[in-house]
Formats: C-alpha cells, structure tokens, sequence
C-alpha cells in the first residue's frame, strides 16, 4: 500500500511540475506574440504615414512641376469662374485628389493607423486653403463625395 501511495505522490509530483511548464510555456507563448503584434503595428503605422507623405507631396510636385496646372491652381482659389471651362475641370480634378488624399490621411487617423503628428501637414495645409474662396465653394457643392469624417475634418480645422 505504502509503494502505491509513494507512486500516486511522484506521479503528482510530474504531473504539477508538467503543468507550470505549461503554462509558462503559454505565458511566454503569449509575450512573444504580444511583442509581435506591437512590432507589426508600428510596420504598418510606418507604411501609413508613407502613404499620407506620398499623397501630399506628389501633389505638391504636380504642382511645382507643371507651371500650367500651378496658374491654373492659384487662380481656381482666388475664382474658379475666371477659369476656361476646361481648366475649370482641372482645378477641380486638382482639388478631387487632394481631398481624396486627405480623406484616405483622416479615415487612417481615425482608425489609429496615424497619429496627430503625422496628419499635422494636412491640419494646416487645409486650415489654410480652406480660406480660398475658390477651394471652399467648391468644398460646399462636393463633399457629399467624402466620407463624414472628412467633413468633421474640415468643419473643425483650426484658424491658420
């Protein structure tokens, strides 16, 4: 009797010693993974925020680079109707792919995939054209083709 209880006792022995390595096994299993995720989540922050660069100053060098569509730009600020019909259609092309860059930058922000810091050069890039009469009658007659949080966005810019 006294063989069969020491046996029942080692075998409880192996048996608890089994499970803390287990559940170790699982805490650093957990760890890891937790690590991973943070890593992965900062790559993917990272690649956001390229992406919300990339937005803003190709259409910055769009800019520079064609004195055209630039006059075209400044004069659709100042007054759209001063334009041609058709450099009329290209400011508003203009004006379509950058709020459409900022939409993707807000819609990001919102889902915490970018900080303050990063959509900062949209804040007063925006706070400041949002002033052209031009950009801002246009804002009123197309952004029922953004996403509410763009207009919340915008509603809410800051005085430049």
């Amino acid at each position: 009797m006294k063989s069969s209880l020491t046996k029942t006792s080692k075998f409880s022995k192996v048996l608890k010693i089994t499970e803390a390595i287990t559940v170790l096994g699982i805490i650093v299993s957990i760890v890891s993974l937790t690590i991973q995720i943070r890593q992965n989540t900062k790559a993917v922050q990272a690649a956001s925020y390229q992406d919300v660069a990339s937005g803003m100053s190709g259409f910055m060098s769009t800019l520079a680079q064609n004195a055209d569509l630039a006059e075209i730009y400044l004069i659709g600020c100042r007054d759209p109707s001063a334009l041609p019909e058709r450099d009329r259609v290209r400011f508003e092309m203009l004006l379509g792919s950058l709020f459409a860059e900022c939409d993707m930058a807000v819609d990001l922000q919102s889902r915490r995939m970018i900080d303050d810091k990063m959509m900062m050069p949209y804040t007063k890039y925006f706070s400041t054209i949002m002033q052209s009469p031009g950009v801002a009658e246009w804002w009123k007659n197309s952004q029922g083709f953004f996403s509410n949080d763009m207009g919340g966005f915008i509603n809410n810019l800051p005085s430049p």
